[in-house]
């Protein structure tokens, strides 16, 4: 449980106490794993709860720093350590909205199999 209205921790957003403790133990541990051993490291999501352990941060900044492909969602609204994974040069940002949400998936997928097979050869 990474957050819960029923969590007595001090961190909070909104009314959700944060569990930071689980957070770098699973949250972080897997984006680790995921570029050790893995072809994609996904991470869902990149928001409010994610950034309050340094932790989370730290592997999150390794992942687009590494050799795997990241496809990840991320908080929209302005907050510094999102914004700085948005500008980076080698992020491309799908919007998803009610219009397009059905043909995001498709396109995530063509990207994806685009980096991987070029990345192969």
């Amino acid at each position: 449980m990474l957050a819960h209205v029923d969590f007595e921790g001090d961190q909070k957003v909104g009314r959700y106490g944060v569990n930071v403790t689980d957070l770098d133990r699973v949250g972080a541990a897997a984006i680790w794993r995921a570029m050790k051993t893995g072809r994609v490291v996904i991470v869902d999501e990149i928001g409010k709860v994610e950034l309050f352990y340094s932790g989370s941060r730290m592997a999150v900044l390794e992942a687009f720093g590494s050799l795997r492909p990241v496809i990840a969602t991320i908080k929209d609204k302005e907050e510094q350590f999102c914004d700085v994974i948005k500008t980076r040069n080698d992020v491309q940002i799908v919007y998803m909205t009610k219009e397009n949400r059905d043909a995001v998936p498709d396109d995530i997928v063509r990207l994806l199999r685009k980096y991987l097979c070029s990345s192969t050869q």
